[in-house]
């Protein structure tokens, strides 16, 4: 698992800093010079920055090193969990699924990704403890449990770390207990007092915060004034299009046209996995679990004012090892009902080399910015952002023609994109 998770990301070495957040973030943040003061933040992405620039300057490759090994460090938690919840076959199959899939490049191959495998890791590290616990009944391990997800709340300054007792949960409930009682519910108190002291002392401001810087730059995913309704059917429309045929990979899921016709498709398609996920409630509690983790991972997408993205890559990369679980453990049932453990072989062979090709291809597109902003336009087509930043690649290669037409792009567009409208004049005044 190691040698493989290590080989579709190995020419993600090589990739350099991608305009926006990673230099914002990490080559222009004045913040993370001083360590001490990085330190003081208690935030992990400030600290982890912060010691890559004092040892390593401005080169991009410890970076994505580091990120290929916390990316194998997931690999490794994932199998531990698979194995206690589905036993061996399941889990070699499912964690190499999990470790080539194309929808996870977002979160390992990009600087600025890096916190989804930070999450990843403490929420895998605490439910393996969570495990242990349920299977040992030794309280220490429960202990331990809990004590990780605090570090999480503590450390990892994000919403998305709230998920974790919902998904463990969700868990318990569909795959290590028959019937509830008040008596098996009392552990969770000690998720949720962390939880609500982190809730009421810190994630209001935050949230706030975040509600601006979203509503400024855009509600990904469509416009901001789409209904409610629309917003969920997209998100989980696209949560399965991206698990199922992560063909069209972007780093910016906006620009998409909410036509009458593809809200019915959405909509139809959202009704058709909730049904699945109530029948299999009855027939296999297990199937039926796995589909509900998957829009639960991504629970901070539904939220009514919004924080987060309609749909973003980044955030499918814990649910992703739920939906290769899933793939697993109905291949391995075909195996078993229909003897066919050959064609079977063959069938997950070939979904192995087509994301791990499409691993490789996507982790190119992250050379640079311009190969990035370049691909993106070609999913994206109906995004200003995109071409916006299109245009600032293209003028840092010293194109300013190309530049020209990319901003008029993202200006027809929307007419309305100042940032589009400034960087066209400016890059009239430099070049006329």
């Amino acid at each position: 698992l190691t040698v493989l998770s290590a080989l579709v990301y190995i020419n993600s070495l090589w990739a350099g800093f991608i305009t926006g957040d990673d230099y914002n973030g990490y080559v222009e943040n004045l913040n993370i010079r001083n360590v001490t003061s990085a330190f003081s933040t208690l935030d992990i992405k400030s600290i982890y920055y912060s010691m890559m620039f004092n040892f390593f300057k401005l080169n991009p490759f410890p970076l994505h090193l580091f990120s290929v090994i916390t990316h194998v460090l997931v690999v490794i938690l994932v199998y531990l969990v698979l194995s206690m919840l589905f036993g061996t076959r399941v889990s070699v199959l499912g964690t190499v699924l999990f470790a080539v899939h194309p929808v996870n490049t977002e979160s390992v191959t990009w600087v600025s990704g890096s916190v989804y495998l930070f999450l990843a890791v403490f929420f895998y590290l605490s439910l393996v403890f969570f495990l242990l616990y349920k299977f040992s009944l030794r309280r220490i391990y429960f202990v331990i449990s809990v004590i990780i997800f605090s570090l999480a709340l503590t450390f990892i300054r994000s919403p998305w770390t709230l998920i974790f007792p919902l998904m463990i949960v969700i868990i318990e409930f569909f795959f290590l207990e028959v019937s509830w009682s008040i008596k098996k519910v009392w552990k969770y108190v000690f998720y949720a007092l962390p939880s609500a002291i982190y809730a009421f002392t810190y994630l209001r401001e935050v949230a706030l915060e975040r509600v601006m810087s979203v509503q400024t730059s855009g509600a990904g995913g469509g416009s901001s004034d789409v209904s409610y309704f629309s917003k969920i059917t997209y998100t989980i429309f696209m949560m399965l299009k991206l698990y199922i045929f992560p063909k069209d990979l972007t780093i910016y899921h906006d620009g998409e046209l909410f036509w009458p016709y593809a809200l019915v498709t959405m909509a139809v398609a959202s009704f058709l996995f909730l049904a699945l996920a109530v029948f299999f409630f009855r027939k296999n509690r297990k199937i039926s679990g796995l589909l509900i983790l998957l829009p639960t991972s991504i629970i901070v997408a539904f939220s009514p004012v919004t924080i987060a993205w309609f749909i973003a890559e980044r955030y499918l990369y814990i649910g992703s090892v739920f939906f290769c679980a899933l793939i697993a453990f109905l291949l391995v049932y075909l195996e078993d009902r229909y003897k066919a453990s050959q064609v079977i072989t063959l069938v997950t062979l070939l979904i192995v080399i087509l994301y791990s090709t499409r691993t490789v291809f996507r982790n190119s597109d992250w050379q640079n910015s311009l190969s990035l902003w370049l691909a993106t336009s070609k999913v994206s087509v109906n995004s200003a952002r995109v071409y916006n930043n299109l245009g600032d690649a293209y003028g840092s290669v010293g194109s300013p023609e190309m530049s020209l037409v990319s901003f008029k792009r993202a200006i027809e567009i929307d007419p309305n994109y100042a940032n589009a409208l400034h960087n066209l004049g400016n890059t009239y005044f430099q070049n006329k």
